[in-house]
């Protein structure tokens, strides 16, 4: 299950002012079969001078029925990227209508059902889509016009435009959704909707968020997005706006159903949602899903993660919860991150390379080497790769009636760096272990009385005296 802030693709070209065709409206109307998970619908253009010769791209499983031309039916052929259209004189104005039918690709139209058995669908534009693309270089209109008829109780909602309804024959209503023509595509969701709100309040400003989610889902989903506006604020005040702002409108898109006892709005230790927590944090280190990959993206989600707890709850919940992260070598990266960080703060530049998909985690390890410890390299060597955790070894010998300790790393890779601190008669004394022997000889008076805190680093301790 996944809320969907905004999915949001191109679907028309930006024109070029030389031979652009001038698009005076533009709407698109569908019907749509859940049973048989097709579609049918009519693009209507009205168009000033339409060209002799045009060619509309066909998304993958749309076909077309039929071309009219000022309510006329005209001539048209299959070509390799759609259908295209050949006119014998061009007037000035002219009504153009594609009748079109089709099984959209998966990517473009999710077909399912909520938990009460309600078609729950949503339809995508980008690459594939669901519609006739408009051909490249004409000019759009201010506005354009979605339409979607449905069956009671079944409505439309999409974030970043107007939406109204009106009567149609047989029962059914007309959704209608209003947008600006070269702006971008939102995600068209179709279901059993009910709207919620809540409230947030930042300094004498006051703002509404509103959800759209199944009705069967209103109570759990109340509590499950009441953590939202404050997770929102906590990141934008420690790393101001992300690059893709969140909106305050937020669609539940078809995803995942509740089933063999799994919580729908599952929640962790001590009692948030990480789902959610992940798609508000998107905002900020990028898309959740290019962590599976990389070890460093997953760290700083971890981080983000440790982030809130600490600003959600006590301190001896965040500390326990410090505590897990490192013990758990699934958590390592969090906890590093939270070291190394030296708390919440995060250079801008990180977040503009975590937003570029095509950055590797290699480059994102040399980088932050830079931005963040100028050790990361090494560290992340050890931990993410090896996924060993070092042995520190040490032992006390006595020469010349002093003490000194010996020390040395076990089980490190040779660009692991890792200060450590022991205290000894109230003074604290750093070492910089390497993986030969080292020595160290105690202050004058010294013995053997000394003390590690291990919660300082990942590491293992083996004393030899």
């Amino acid at each position: 299950m996944r809320a969907v802030v905004s999915t949001l693709i191109l679907i028309f070209s930006i024109p070029s002012l030389l031979f652009s065709q001038q698009v005076l409206s533009l709407e698109t109307e569908v019907k749509l079969n859940p049973a048989s998970q097709k579609l049918a619908g009519t693009l209507s253009l009205e168009i000033r001078q339409l060209s002799q010769l045009v060619t509309f791209q066909l998304p993958e499983g749309i076909e077309v029925d039929k071309v009219l031309l000022n309510d006329q039916l005209i001539r048209f052929r299959s070509v390799d990227e759609g259908i295209r259209i050949s006119l014998d004189e061009s007037p000035l104005s002219q009504s153009l209508k594609i009748v079109f039918y089709g099984t959209p690709r998966k990517d473009a139209a999710v077909f399912s059902v909520d938990e009460e058995g309600f078609p729950w669908i949503s339809l995508k534009e980008g690459e594939g889509g669901w519609r006739p693309r408009i051909p490249d270089g004409w000019i759009l209109p201010d506005s354009m016009t979605t339409a979607v008829i449905l069956d009671a109780p079944l409505r439309a909602v999409a974030s970043g435009a107007s939406v109204s309804s009106s009567s149609w024959p047989g029962g059914s209503t007309r959704w209608q959704l209003r947008q600006e023509a070269d702006s971008q595509i939102p995600l068209l969701c179709i279901g059993k909707y009910l709207r919620f709100t809540n409230r947030q309040h930042q300094g004498s400003q006051v703002l509404d968020w509103t959800y759209w989610v199944p009705s069967c889902r209103l109570g759990q989903a109340q509590a499950h997005y009441a953590q939202l506006p404050a997770m929102v604020e906590t990141f934008e005040r420690w790393w101001g706006r992300g690059h893709a702002p969140v909106e305050r409108v937020w669609i539940e898109a078809p995803g995942d159903l509740a089933s063999d006892g799994r919580a729908l709005y599952p929640t962790v230790a001590p009692g948030y949602s990480p789902d959610l927590l992940r798609e508000v944090v998107e905002s900020w280190l990028g898309e959740a899903e290019l962590a599976e990959f990389s070890p460093v993206r997953e760290s700083l989600f971890q981080f983000a993660s440790l982030l809130w707890v600490q600003r959600r709850f006590s301190e001896d919940v965040f500390l326990r919860s410090l505590e897990k992260h490192r013990q758990d070598p699934e958590l390592w990266g969090g906890w590093l991150m939270y070291h190394l960080a030296g708390g919440t703060q995060l250079p801008v530049e990180l977040f503009n390379l975590l937003q570029n998909p095509s950055i590797s985690d290699e480059e994102l390890r040399d980088r932050m080497s830079m931005l963040i410890h100028p050790e990361f390299q090494g560290i992340a060597r050890q931990y993410f790769d090896m996924q060993i955790l070092p042995l520190l070894e040490l032992r006390l010998v006595k020469k010349r009636r002093r003490w000194q300790m010996e020390y040395k790393w076990s089980g490190a890779h040779s660009e692991f760096v890792w200060p450590i601190e022991l205290v000894h008669r109230d003074e604290i004394i750093e070492l910089n272990p390497e993986l030969d022997w080292q020595n160290f000889a105690w202050p004058k008076g010294g013995g053997k009385s000394y003390h590690i805190d291990e919660s300082q680093g990942l590491f293992e301790i083996r004393s030899r005296s």
